[in-house]
């Protein structure tokens, strides 16, 4: 199948390439490199540089390919960048999604799959967070992911669009950007490589809920017609933890880092957790790692 993926030289977006293009699929990546790296990029992949707010190219690339499937995950990740400049935010996830969601509704696409935010989406309910609970994103960035979710469901009814919704818990493993905000582990390596000594804001004990990178493709492959549509699940181990543990973890392979106390981020989350089992109901997935073994992974022990 032809297979669009926006944000193809990200993080995930890479690591999802690689098992398309494993699974035989033909697959065309666009991403415009703000923060995707050319390296990340598969050999065999169809590769454009591109911003999703330009029309006029994505409507080319539509035409050209005859694309099947699309997994939009091209976005402004970072939240804090969001509160300061939310108009920014709104441009590329709120118009810069829109251009993609209407280019599939013309063209017929057999499915769209969303990558939407869990922490964001679910900053003030209880734990583990279900996505049966009302969203209350806290951020411009989680509210735009959001208004994509919601626009999904109306373009389902008014158009006929098919879609899955993927909301992610804090994802790991080898090629994250470590100057987000989010990968917490990432910037921990960084610095570790860097001999830098590791930095706590705050008590250390506010949690999350990590996922490794691998895991999470799997779950996303899943939107190639194996899941019902028109529907959204939770990507997550659904465990919490804390900062201290990971510090703790790192320590075992690291024993001679330092650490750094700081004063606490206001606004910042102290937990986070996911309900995955809807996905796990599935029975057609799992998490591939636990944290200790994903770890491992990542800083190839």
């Amino acid at each position: 199948m032809n297979i669009l993926v926006s944000g193809a030289a990200g993080f995930i977006g890479s690591h999802l390439c690689d098992s398309l293009i494993e699974a035989g699929h033909k697959v065309i990546g666009i991403d415009n490199l703000s923060s995707g790296l050319r390296e990340n990029l598969n050999s065999n992949i169809s590769f454009s540089k591109m911003d999703i707010r330009d029309t006029s190219i994505l409507k080319d690339i539509f035409i050209h390919n005859q694309i099947d499937y699309v997994f939009h995950l091209a976005a402004q990740i970072n939240l804090r960048e969001s509160i300061k400049n939310p108009i920014i935010d709104a441009n590329i996830n709120i118009i810069g999604s829109l251009n993609i969601i209407n280019e599939c509704i013309k063209n017929k696409v057999k499915n769209f799959i969303f990558i939407s935010t869990g922490g964001a989406m679910y900053e003030f309910t209880g734990l583990p967070s279900k996505e049966t609970d009302l969203p209350k994103p806290a951020s411009p960035y989680g509210l735009n992911k959001y208004y994509i979710e919601s626009f999904l469901h109306q373009a389902s009814n008014l158009y006929g669009l098919n879609y899955n919704i993927f909301r992610l818990a804090n994802v790991f493993g080898v090629r994250q950007n470590p100057h987000g905000e989010c990968g917490v582990l990432s910037i921990f390596l960084d610095r570790i490589n860097k001999g830098l000594p590791l930095k706590i804001f705050g008590s250390g004990n506010q949690t999350r809920d990590f996922i490794d990178v691998w895991s999470t493709v799997d779950a996303l492959m899943l939107g190639l017609n194996k899941l019902e549509k028109n529907n959204v699940f939770n990507v997550s181990s659904n465990i919490q933890v804390s900062v201290n543990d990971i510090v703790n973890m790192l320590q075992l392979y690291f024993p001679s880092l330092e650490i750094e106390n700081h004063p606490p981020i206001i606004g910042e989350m102290l937990s986070t957790q996911l309900d995955n089992s809807k996905l796990l109901e599935t029975n057609l997935w799992q998490p591939k790692y636990n944290l200790e073994q994903a770890l491992r992974k990542t800083i190839n022990l």
